[in-house]
């Protein structure tokens, strides 16, 4: 029943993060992964490399800086874990077929330290490193200052192919050029996919309307969202006021001031016509968000704020205290041995006549592939990182979706199709990764203060952002000159 089961999650999981056409396994990487000559046909999408390439004994060492921890490139040895595993055998595929040795260089939860090696090395010009995963704060600065390689320019790597981010290559390529993405060489930005999670047994108690019916009939809306909220709340304790031992109908992050305004569809920043960065947080749409969800989460008889430092929140929840709960994809695994069954939902729709809905990208958590500009074997590096994101396509991906899906996520086949729409609409919003206007941080204070409005701290940062726009269109400018 089980394998039948995944069988199933990993059909309908194909297309996820990627578009990904065609079906894999675990044990396929090494057959399927990359085609090396006009005769190797094959049903499967494979790497176009070249046949002779071959490293004899070459290190290939990647720098991973970022203010999370994660590491998808080490494996000692097989465990029996299907995530290790699956980098093992990753791994021992590229090792054998390039005769290469992957080592890394590591700033984890220390992204700044990271950046910095980064530029001394480019300074430098000393290959310190091939490529690195660099934190989405330090890359785009990276990028706006010249230490990176349009990755579009590298041989043999193949941006449309589906292991790497399609969504990525939309939000992200400036005036076509993408100098960092993201893709199934990393779990990483899809631990970092905003979600709620919901309790069943408040659903229940509180005889509310199925959540999942809520979502397919467009019905869960921030309005209809509200109104469940409020009717979620308690002074268990009889303190007389509200602590981590009450009870609330939210749970909020302090970035769920950003999910939700990316939940309408709205952006911080978007690409126009020119492909140029143009500031749009000031609209309609995220000014009513805006104004629904601060009436919320300022109202401390039911929303409870996880703070940093003394947070309660997974107590709270795994209590049977919290109705939802705002975080990212990650956090689902800190609720594996909750008795009380969860679900999990795509942030809000606005208004039930939404597109769809969408799902932010975790800024401070997110790491991105990239290449710098002294790359001394540009061929080498474009080589190595499509072998890596195509085996990673035949093995990480399917043994993550295992891993995590049914041995972490999924309780019941509805969030199935949860996660299905949290995935395949996720957004990457350069508006935040750049910290325009230090917006993303204002946005929180306004939680983490419980005072303040929307339209005045807009306008207070206003004239910085543009000025933040204006660099970053101005140094895309010049790298397409330099191209012509």
């Amino acid at each position: 029943m089980k394998k039948a089961i995944l069988c199933s999650i990993l059909a309908m999981f194909v297309f996820i993060l990627s578009c990904a056409a065609g079906t894999g396994n675990a044990d396929s990487g090494t057959t399927a992964a990359y085609k090396t000559d006009e005769t190797d046909q094959t049903t499967l999408p494979a790497a176009d490399i070249p046949g002779d390439a071959f490293y004899d004994g070459y290190v290939f060492n990647i720098l991973l800086s970022g203010n999370w921890d994660f590491d998808d490139f080490t494996a000692e040895e097989e465990n029996g874990e299907p995530v290790n595993d699956a980098i093992f055998k990753k791994n021992l595929a590229i090792k054998e077929r390039f005769g290469i040795d992957i080592e890394l260089i590591e700033y984890q939860t220390n992204a700044s330290g990271g950046n910095t090696v980064f530029r001394n090395s480019v300074t430098a010009d000393d290959n310190a490193f091939d490529c690195a995963m660099i934190g989405s704060y330090q890359v785009t600065l990276l990028t706006t200052d010249g230490y990176l390689i349009d990755l579009n320019s590298m041989p043999y790597m193949d941006l449309e192919k589906p292991w790497w981010d399609q969504k990525a290559n939309e939000d992200l390529t400036m005036k076509g050029m993408m100098f960092y993405t993201t893709g199934d060489i990393t779990t990483l930005l899809n631990d970092c996919t905003y979600c709620f999670l919901f309790n069943k047994k408040l659903i229940v108690d509180y005889n509310m309307d199925n959540p999942y019916d809520m979502v397919r009939d467009s019905s869960w809306t921030v309005d209809n969202v509200s109104t469940m909220i409020r009717q979620v709340s308690g002074d268990v304790d009889g303190s007389g006021t509200y602590n981590q031992a009450d009870l609330y109908g939210l749970i909020a992050w302090d970035d769920s001031m950003l999910g939700i305004i990316t939940g309408t569809g709205e952006k911080f920043a978007t690409l126009n016509k020119s492909s140029e960065l143009e500031l749009t947080l000031n609209n309609e749409r995220v000014i009513s968000v805006m104004e629904k969800y601060i009436a919320i989460v300022f109202d401390e008889t039911i929303t409870y704020h996880i703070i940093a430092g003394s947070d309660h929140s997974i107590d709270i929840f795994s209590d049977n205290r919290g109705l939802f709960y705002t975080r990212y994809l990650r956090a689902a695994s800190w609720f594996r041995d909750m008795e009380t069954d969860f679900g999990i939902l795509p942030y809000p729709k606005l208004e039930e006549t939404q597109d769809r809905y969408y799902s932010n990208v975790h800024a401070y958590g997110s790491s991105f592939i990239c290449v710098p500009v002294t790359c001394d074997d540009t061929e080498r590096t474009g080589i190595i990182l499509e072998a890596l994101a195509a085996e990673s396509y035949y093995t990480l991906k399917p043994a993550y979706y295992e891993t995590t899906l049914v041995g972490k996520y999924i309780r019941d086949d509805e969030s199935i199709a949860m996660l299905d729409i949290i995935l395949a609409n996720r957004v990457y919003d350069l508006g935040l990764y750049y910290q325009l206007g230090t917006y993303n941080e204002r946005l929180m204070d306004l939680l983490r203060q419980r005072k303040g409005d929307f339209i005045s701290t807009y306008a207070k940062h206003e004239t910085s952002a543009l000025a933040q726009i204006e660099k970053v269109n101005t140094a895309f400018s010049e790298f397409l000159e330099g191209q012509q």
